[in-house]
């Protein structure tokens, strides 16, 4: 059998740096996405919204939503549903309006009280249309 070398000490390490940078770059972009939580947004004509925060209580959520659409969102009633694998409370807001690039802080109150748990929060426009984002009510 002739001489047969094997991957030289520095070769080595440079492939497992690379695999640790590979590897930590997957792991960030997981755990990332899964701590903000997931957030769904759907466009209607020209106007868009992203729910930047929301904090909620047993029986009031506050929301702060941004209109990134390049249309102005008119005056009228704002919708708030609140999910558990099944829709639990629906509640709604009107005569706000929100120019394009606004944030706006918006407060829903609930007749009933909401227990403790992970919840996902659906916010609809005046136009139609909307965001979603996970919350935890304590």
């Amino acid at each position: 059998m002739g001489k047969r070398r094997g991957v030289s000490p520095l070769v080595a390490t440079l492939l497992l740096i690379l695999i640790s940078i590979a590897a930590s770059t997957l792991v960030y972009l997981v755990v990332s996405g899964y701590l903000t939580g997931n957030v769904a947004t759907a466009k209607v004509g020209n106007t868009q919204i992203v729910i930047d925060a929301a904090s909620c209580q047993a029986n009031k959520c506050t929301v702060y939503v941004r209109n990134v659409g390049s249309e102005d969102i008119p005056e009228g009633q704002w919708a708030l549903s609140i999910y558990s694998g099944d829709r639990l409370v629906d509640t709604s807001i009107a005569n706000y309006s929100l120019r394009s690039g606004q944030i706006n802080m918006l407060d829903f109150s609930f007749a009933a009280s909401i227990g403790s748990g992970s919840y996902k929060l659906k916010l609809t426009t005046p136009t139609g249309s909307f965001a979603t984002i996970q919350v935890k009510i304590p």
